[in-house]
């Protein structure tokens, strides 16, 4: 309901009503929740929510809770930008524990709007209706864990970059694995550079769509580690 309520109280420039809605969210706060509310808060521009979920996703084991329950696939889909932010929280060191913001809910000046209303004679029918949220296709969601590997690694969120491997493991096909192997050499990201070396089986289509361009152009030494993945396979047959 809340939620519903302060997409209305946004749509509509309700700002007490806006931050009402903020103050009550806050208390639902939790590690099932917290990325819905997260993209929520981000995107009606709802300072103080975002910021007291921010604080939540601090905690190393609120964070490892959060994933568990792919709640960071929920942000990529609805909210990749916020991620950065979460990241960059993580960053500054302080792990003190989570407390409720304080709220000043400004006095209502409502009963004016109503007096307003009432003198002008208007009658206004208003229906609340729920946004529709478009849906990202795989494309999307590979870009959006790429940017997100590449946040994880500059911060140094360990747990975080390696999830974004596994995740980006089942995006690797002939069109996506130079891209994602030359990501891999450039963060170091071990486990992932082994999955995109290990799809040689598909060479010829990566050559058609460019895909060895990009590497020569973008991360030319990770060639090297391809021909020797080559020779070892063809000595193997």
């Amino acid at each position: 309901m809340w939620q519903h309520l302060i997409e209305a109280a946004d749509r509509y420039d309700l700002p007490r009503l806006t931050l009402i809605c903020e103050q009550e969210l806050c208390a639902y706060i939790n590690t099932s929740t917290v990325a819905t509310i997260l993209a929520l808060a981000e995107q009606h521009h709802c300072r103080v929510l975002k910021e007291a979920c921010l604080d939540f996703l601090k905690s190393p084991t609120n964070l490892q809770e959060v994933m568990a329950l792919d709640g960071l696939d929920h942000l990529v889909s609805r909210c990749p930008s916020v991620l950065k932010d979460a990241i960059r929280k993580l960053n500054t060191g302080d792990s003190t524990a989570f407390a409720q913001p304080t709220f000043v809910v400004p006095k209502s000046d409502m009963h004016l709007e109503f007096l307003s209303l009432l003198e002008s004679k208007e009658r206004t029918d208003v229906t609340f209706q729920k946004r529709k949220q478009g849906e990202r296709n795989d494309g999307d969601a590979n870009v959006m864990w790429q940017q997100l590997l590449v946040a994880a690694d500059r911060y140094g969120v360990q747990g975080l970059r390696l999830a974004c491997e596994r995740r980006l493991g089942s995006y690797i096909n002939t069109n996506t694995v130079a891209t994602i192997l030359a990501l891999a050499e450039q963060h170091h990201c071990r486990r992932l550079k082994e999955e995109c070396l290990d799809f040689p089986a598909h060479l010829k289509q990566v050559m058609a769509v460019g895909g060895l361009d990009h590497l020569r152009s973008i991360c030319p030494s990770v060639l090297i580690d391809l021909v020797a993945k080559l020779t070892a396979l063809k000595h193997n047959r």
